[in-house]
């Protein structure tokens, strides 16, 4: 391996990582963020403080807000305590939605963002609107169908969600 990397992940605030329950995308940002720290990373795991994880933990809140689910103020107090260290960082990998999204263009370190939803109705728009403000950002997306409605936004990768082989086994 080639130098660690620093590495942010920026998760969802509303569910703990790993999940004690529903949590897709914070299932996704655990296996992410630990896997990242075995290949020897050193990462930064944004997300509630009641969080578990191998890698940094940084959070605004002590226990994540589920009851505050949407709320647009606490996804921004959560969203910029990452961009506010952004400098420490070689890259950013944001998995928290729209309004991260939209303020990636405000740091000089690269960013990366995960789209985890779809993009055939006013996600799509709203992407396309991050893609011309934020033009330095990438997508990434979660499958090559998703990005059938929106083949002209910046993607950077295509990958797909990631499973622990041990819970699930082929």
């Amino acid at each position: 391996m080639t130098d660690p990397l620093r590495i942010a992940v920026i998760s969802p605030v509303w569910f703990p990582v790993p999940p004690t329950g529903y949590g897709g995308i914070e299932w996704i940002v655990w296996l992410l963020a630990d896997g990242l720290v075995d290949a020897g990373h050193d990462v930064t795991l944004f997300a509630s403080g009641d969080s578990r994880t191998k890698a940094k933990l940084a959070s605004v809140y002590q226990t994540a807000p589920s009851e505050l689910i949407g709320d647009a103020i606490t996804e921004l107090h959560h969203c910029l305590l990452a961009y506010e260290r952004a400098d420490e960082f070689d890259v950013m990998n944001d998995h928290s939605g729209l309004v991260a999204a939209a303020m990636s263009g405000a740091v000089h370190t690269p960013v990366l963002h995960t789209v985890h939803g779809p993009l055939d109705s006013l996600g799509g728009v709203v992407y396309d609107h991050i893609a011309r403000v934020s033009p330095d950002v990438g997508f990434i997306s979660i499958s090559l169908n998703q990005r059938r409605p929106t083949p002209h936004l910046p993607w950077a990768a295509n990958c797909p969600n990631a499973r622990h082989c041990s819970r699930y086994p082929v």
